[in-house]
């Protein structure tokens, strides 16, 4: 056990920072956690927790009001749809393959957040707003924070899960590489008025350069909207991002009705193109995540592309393998070393499984989006390949061949 009560910072209020508070306060340490945003808004994309995230948000004590406000997903469904004719399926990767009782859950940003920084507060972790660190610095071997509102510590340790953007990488002089996907996507979240996205995220592509999907997103927390959510998702160029916004709705609506009738009400729901934010993707690579009592966890450690849908779920397995690392050890240098030890099999399979498998989804090389759907027909065909493509989806693979986290989450998963 840590043999003294620390001082800790945190910079970055997403997912793994209250995950990581929440759990460190809990063990009786002082946490402050700083956010650069006057105030946390309800604002964001939908994403999908995995049977991993959910067993970390079950240790942080919010499972259940999580599921609560999701959309459960029983399965990702794939389909092919040609220049004419009807969309085709390509594949269906059902969770109950690999257990019964599995599943994904299809969450609204602001509504993880909420309820996160809800036991954040409950723990006793601080939360400042507001704030933005501009650089650190060592003294006497404790970590000071360089804010807009003066110096912030000492801390015993600084944890920065501040997005892939984040200057922590630099300022640690942590060698690494952070490369922008030339692809991204235009999304937008409308209400799901008749139920008709619900238990499935769904995907309709054509080739490699178009791609549409449907992810059902659960319901913002009481107050802030009733119903449940949808989320829409449109593969874009990152060059061609504003083009294709100059389309207008209307017109990307037209193309989205060929790919998906279905989306005829919730499109509806979307008055003007100012409904569709871009979001582009990182990929970020480090072999060492820390250096003298600080250390980068989440996107700004291993930011990729969201065609496995892990990437929230890879953050907070961080923030819970962390607090496991700092209550088992000594001290904080034993601490960050067994965190890198413990994290690096998980975080190398799924850096290198998205980097291989997104430009089968999103690139300008032809034949790619042929090769995929042949691939995944037969890997349909075969339930040994099938099962592996699962155990990928739910989050839980270590390695290429058979190398997994237990899938019922029991004690010392994410931990060695």
């Amino acid at each position: 056990m840590t043999k003294k009560r620390l001082e800790i910072g945190i910079v970055g209020c997403g997912s793994a920072g209250p995950a990581v508070a929440t759990l460190l306060a809990r063990q009786q340490h002082r946490v402050t956690l700083l956010e650069r945003a006057p105030q946390l808004l309800p604002i964001g994309t939908g994403f999908v927790i995995q049977p991993t995230g959910l067993w970390v948000l079950d240790r942080v004590g919010v499972r259940e009001q999580v599921i609560d406000h999701g959309g459960r997903i029983e399965s990702l469904q794939i389909d092919h749809k040609p220049v004419s004719g009807p969309a085709r399926r390509v594949i269906e990767l059902e969770y109950g393959m690999i257990r019964d009782g599995l599943f994904g859950l299809g969450m609204y940003r602001p509504t993880l957040l909420h309820f996160l920084t809800q036991a954040m507060k409950e723990a006793g972790a601080e939360l400042r707003c507001g704030v933005e660190v501009k650089g650190v610095g060592l003294r006497g071997g404790k970590r000071i924070l360089d804010t807009d509102q003066g110096e912030m510590g000492p801390f015993d340790l600084v944890i920065f899960c501040n997005g892939s953007r984040s200057e922590a990488r630099d300022w640690l002089s942590l060698p690494h590489r952070a490369t922008e996907h030339k692809w991204g996507a235009l999304w937008a979240i409308v209400p799901d008025v008749e139920g008709r996205f619900q238990g499935h995220l769904h995907q309709v592509l054509r080739g490699t350069q178009k791609m549409l999907g449907m992810l059902p997103t659960g319901r913002p927390p009481a107050g802030e909207g009733d119903g449940d959510l949808v989320s829409l998702f449109w593969s874009v160029r990152a060059d061609r991002a504003e083009a294709e916004r100059a389309r207008g709705h209307d017109a990307i609506a037209q193309e989205m009705l060929e790919f998906a009738p279905q989306l005829d009400a919730a499109l509806l729901r979307i008055e003007s193109i100012d409904q569709w934010q871009y979001s582009g993707y990182w990929d970020i690579r480090m072999k060492k995540f820390h250096r003298d009592g600080a250390v980068v966890i989440g996107d700004a450690a291993h930011a990729m592309t969201p065609q496995l849908g892990n990437g929230v779920n890879l953050a907070l397995c961080d923030a819970w393998t962390l607090a496991h690392a700092v209550e088992s050890e000594d001290d904080v240098e034993a601490a960050l070393q067994h965190y890198t030890r413990a994290r690096r099999a998980h975080l190398r399979y799924y850096q290198f499984a998205t980097r291989w498998i997104t430009h089968l989804f999103q690139s300008s090389t032809p034949g790619l989006g042929a090769l995929r759907n042949t691939g995944f027909r037969v890997a349909q065909a075969l339930p040994p390949i099938e099962r592996q493509m699962v155990r990928s989806m739910a989050g839980v693979k270590r390695g290429i061949v058979h190398r997994s986290y237990p899938l019922d989450g029991s004690p010392g998963s994410y931990a060695d």
